[in-house]
């Protein structure tokens, strides 16, 4: 690539692009959770083709670098399985409730309105990769329960508080232990966010959702 096409300004598609190339390489080992943390931002940032060269140049051949730059969406793939195509839910007043037995892909996006409420429950839930990204947009309030072991980082929500002065913390560690997923966290949550282990209530629920699972008829 010369010089002059690093110079060139990036697409949203690149720098997402670059992004889903960063958990990749954590993913598989490649890149440490440090290194994610710290590249990912000027991933998502970058200005030109030299900034995404610069956080991808020992993890992207040069060949693969230029296909980068030139990318086609024509390929179709599964909902949630690459950054350019997530697994998109919107709610309203109602809210969104994923609780017991679920497939969880590694890219997720809520998009709520009306004050709606989503709660994600991960404890009896299968993660489809060892990172998991979740982009939360609009006016909503959000409740994350992972089990022990799970490390879930707030740090790209930027802020301790809501624009409208509702609460964002997390009372599980950012690392997760050795083996367990890490979930990233990242967009708005405009009337709150809490990230915590189960508590008596949602073992409730889910002791009633494995109940109705243990009645079904086996085939």
């Amino acid at each position: 690539m010369s010089d002059t096409d690093l110079q060139l300004r990036v697409t949203t598609a690149e720098r997402e692009s670059a992004a889903a190339h960063l958990r990749d390489a954590t993913a598989d080992g490649r890149l440490s959770f440090d290194e994610l943390e710290s590249r990912l931002p000027r991933a998502l940032g970058a200005m030109t083709r030299a900034d995404i060269h610069e956080v991808l140049r020992d993890l992207v051949p040069s060949e693969e670098m230029g296909r980068l730059f030139g990318i086609s969406s024509g390929e179709t793939e599964a909902l949630g399985m690459s950054w350019e195509n997530p697994w998109l839910q919107r709610f309203g007043w109602q809210g969104l409730s994923l609780v017991g037995p679920w497939r969880v892909p590694p890219f997720m996006e809520f998009i709520g309105k009306d004050w709606g409420t989503l709660y994600l429950n991960f404890v009896d839930a299968t993660p489809l990769a060892p990172v998991l990204d979740i982009v939360l947009t609009g006016s909503l309030s959000a409740k994350i329960i992972v089990p022990p072991g799970w490390g879930v980082d707030l740090h790209q929500m930027g802020s301790t508080m809501s624009d409208l002065g509702e609460s964002i913390n997390s009372e599980v560690p950012t690392r997760p232990a050795k083996g367990k997923p890490r979930v990233l966290v990242r967009g708005i949550a405009k009337h709150g966010l809490k990230v915590r282990e189960p508590n008596w209530f949602d073992e409730r629920k889910l002791a009633k959702i494995r109940g109705r699972h243990a009645a079904l008829p086996s085939v």
